[in-house]
């Protein structure tokens, strides 16, 4: 009888664990939003940055004081995009030159993921940015997360096991964090978080949501190396 109290804290802390990992959680991978942002010149503060497909709006957001803008476009959006479909951003309701060319995938983000996609207005030729190849991180173990996000490609996820800061549960997956994104599901909403970029706006909504940082045990992640 004096182990019952131990054993009932081992059950609870896995029925957590368990009711995060559900087939919804499973299901809503298939819907992870892709993150188009970006920063600096000649965007200025105040600037209204919109991502269209197929001519329709797909989402839109502000340039902050930093000159960051990020835009968060699900599955759902009202463009109804595609894998692969092309997008079109504009800026104060004029299409911009975008490098790369802007797609829609799954949970997918700019090809140099630390700075974004870069803008010019007008007939300025844009200049393709340096996307230095990232060397992916040797597998990892930890006591953190359950679960697991395949390195060679595509989605998993993870459960947190006791709370954690999210760059501990980044270096626990094994994932670059140079490329990888993780995802939280807030009133049936994602929040993203992308480790490897610079621009802090593409943060913001996880970060709100899990101050400082810090994941709650029993959260569940949906991630992509």
């Amino acid at each position: 009888m004096r182990w019952f109290p131990l054993t009932a804290a081992l059950v609870a802390v896995l029925a957590v664990v368990v009711v995060a990992v559900t087939p919804q959680s499973a299901s809503a991978q298939t819907s992870a939003p892709a993150s188009f942002y970006g920063k600096g010149a000649p965007l200025v503060a105040g600037d209204k940055v919109a991502i269209l497909i197929g001519g329709q709006t797909c989402g839109s957001g502000t340039v902050n004081g930093l000159l960051e803008w990020s835009v968060s476009v699900s599955a759902s959006a009202p463009c109804a995009p595609t894998d692969g479909a092309a997008a079109t951003i504009t800026v104060n309701g004029s299409v911009a030159t975008v490098t790369p060319n802007p797609v829609w995938k799954l949970g997918g983000l700019p090809a140099d993921v630390a700075n974004g996609y870069k803008i010019t207005l007008g007939n300025t030729p844009a200049t393709n940015p340096t996307n230095p190849t990232a060397t992916p991180a040797a597998g990892t173990t930890s006591n953190l997360i359950s679960g697991s996000i395949p390195k060679s490609g595509g989605f998993g996820i993870v459960a947190v096991l006791q709370q954690a800061k999210i760059g501990d549960v980044v270096s626990a997956t094994g994932c670059p964090s140079s490329s990888m994104s993780l995802f939280a599901t807030v009133g049936g909403s994602f929040v993203t978080y992308v480790p490897g970029t610079t621009i802090a706006a593409v943060n913001a909504a996880f970060l709100a949501q899990f101050p400082d940082g810090a994941v709650p045990t029993g959260t569940a992640l949906i991630g992509k190396c």
